[in-house]
């Protein structure tokens, strides 16, 4: 029995979701969260991840998410990279392609800590 769980904003959830369906669905399904956010925790480990799910699938969601975990990071480059490499003309991605250069161009300034 669980005495509670703990959860986290929107994008990590959906990065440790991911994660889970990714590298750790063999595992017990009780134990598969827990594993999951050691994986993130890891950060480097689970970009790894995520880059062998993206082989597999490289859908728009799946290089957000990539993006997203880079971002996390303040990786402003890999993270835009990510994104310039789909192959789509995604709304979506091409929005969040030039908000990530704002913020880039914030973070690069001092305005963002």
């Amino acid at each position: 029995m669980r005495g509670y769980e703990l959860t986290f904003s929107g994008p990590v959830e959906h990065a440790i979701a991911h994660i889970e369906e990714a590298a750790v669905h063999d595992m017990p399904p009780e134990q598969q969260r827990w594993y999951a956010i050691k994986i993130f925790e890891s950060g480097d480990k689970a970009l790894e991840k995520l880059r062998e799910a993206m082989a597999i699938d490289k859908t728009d969601e799946c290089l957000l998410l990539m993006s997203q975990c880079y971002e996390a990071k303040y990786d402003y480059v890999n993270a835009i990279a990510i994104l310039e490499s789909s192959n789509s003309d995604s709304e979506s991605i091409k929005k969040r392609i030039e908000l990530l250069k704002k913020a880039k161009e914030e973070y690069d300034s001092g305005k963002v800590v």
